[in-house]
């Protein structure tokens, strides 16, 4: 059994007085009574006296569960959980846009000046090796394109698998240069992901021309390897890059370890192409930091561009929301959205199985938020974004004609999930 105190009668009372006439809270009434314990709750609001009124009532019924009733208790104890503390909160939200200097559309701008950034550094790299090239061109002895296996690791990773498109486009022209084909190297660089099996394919013939026995995977691995690879090269652009990576290039080893046997260790074209030259660390310098925005976000550290459960957020994240009255101690967040740039603090959308809550930043940089217990809400309504990697908007309508807005990625069509199990959770709390 499990021992309790007994006899025990508690009563706490709460009179709130405010200064201002603009508040205004809904009477609420609470009771649970089982075979343990009996515990209410009454929230009352006097308009004309500007107070709420919180009472709250526990009183014992017994000293001990027993084993079976154990499961019973629980479920008692749940009921009451939420309705033993009451959030008070000022929500500075209307229902008309804030005036601001800024543009509507500085955002996109300053996106579009990433990108052109980017492109234009990318654009450097490319003339680097040109240059490298002509003043070092390929070694007539290369068979395929050979690389150690440190710097192809290496520069895949740090690239985000723009490397790996250099490699299948210089193996691809060798491969055309044999055959005198029409093929497109460039072509198969630039969508590598669908060449994984045609690479195999030349490898290993070329395997069984050189050596009569197989050097390389067999057949029944390749072609589920090459499907695997065909996946992870299409999420490594999403919310996974770091695991895609990692494996994509674990599948490619196999089929360069070949390559480098193929030359020897002697190789000089080998060597050449094993070496790090400056275009080598420029390239990964300046990939590096979206490389580690993809890493923050898989752990936590900065926000996701997707929308994720509760319980990924990290502990100090959960604190700071405590700390500013989003989030109460006890409240366990579903699913969570931000879309802030590099910290979490600074925005953030979601619920828990007692309320849904918003918080952001303003123009001036002050923080706003605005919260609803589910028994507050009137209507959820939900405006679906279709365009590739944008925001649909959620509404949430109170009782008393407020209201607010929660943005939500549609990546992965994570918001469709999102809205699913916040109206679930809305259907059963209110």
């Amino acid at each position: 059994p499990l021992y309790l105190s007994h006899p025990r009668y508690i009563e706490q009372a709460f009179d709130i007085k405010f200064d201002e006439d603009n508040w205004d809270f809904e009477d609420v009434s609470f009771v649970e009574n089982n075979d343990f314990f009996h515990f209410s709750s009454d929230i009352k609001f006097d308009k004309a006296t500007r107070t709420l009124y919180l009472t709250y009532v526990y009183q014992s019924k017994t000293d001990y569960v027993a084993p079976k009733s154990y499961s019973d208790y629980l479920s008692a104890l749940k009921k009451v959980e939420y309705e033993q503390s009451y959030g008070i909160y000022k929500n500075y939200l209307t229902d008309t846009a804030p005036n601001t200097d800024t543009p509507w559309y500085s955002s996109y701008l300053n996106i579009v000046s990433v990108i052109v950034l980017y492109a234009i550094l990318y654009l450097v790299i490319v003339l680097l090796w040109r240059i490298d090239r002509r003043h070092n061109p390929d070694s007539a002895d290369s068979i395929f394109f050979p690389v150690s296996m440190v710097k192809l690791s290496a520069m895949w990773i740090l690239t985000a698998g723009i490397y790996g498109a250099y490699w299948f486009y210089k193996n691809f022209q060798y491969i055309k240069e044999q055959e005198k084909n029409t093929s497109i190297p460039i072509a198969r660089g630039f969508f590598y992901s669908l060449w994984y099996y045609p690479l195999w394919s030349n490898l290993k013939e070329d395997c069984d021309k050189r050596f009569g026995k197989s050097h390389l995977p067999s057949k029944v691995l390749a072609i589920p390897m090459a499907l695997v690879f065909l996946v992870l090269m299409g999420t490594s652009s999403n919310i996974w890059l770091l695991p895609s990576l990692l494996l994509s290039v674990m599948l490619i080893l196999p089929l360069a370890h070949y390559i480098q046997f193929v030359n020897g260790n002697e190789s000089q074209a080998l060597k050449e192409n094993s070496r790090w030259g400056f275009r080598h660390y420029f390239l990964a310098l300046i990939s590096l930091p979206w490389i580690a925005l993809s890493a923050g976000s898989e752990i936590g550290l900065t926000p996701n561009e997707a929308v994720i459960k509760g319980s990924r957020i990290l502990d100090y994240n959960i604190t700071l929301m405590q700390r500013r009255g989003i989030l109460n101690p006890g409240d366990d967040i579903d699913y969570f959205y931000s879309d802030a740039f590099l910290f979490i603090s600074e925005d953030g959308n979601g619920f828990t199985q007692r309320h849904v809550f918003s918080y952001w930043k303003d123009e001036n940089d002050s923080f706003e938020q605005a919260q609803a217990t589910y028994n507050q809400v009137q209507d959820i309504q939900v405006e679906w974004n279709t365009d590739t990697e944008a925001n649909s908007t959620i509404t949430i309508i109170k009782k008393d004609g407020s209201k607010f807005l929660l943005f939500v990625s549609n990546i992965n069509h994570k918001d469709k999930v999102f809205v699913s199990a916040l109206k679930e959770r809305w259907k059963n709390q209110r």
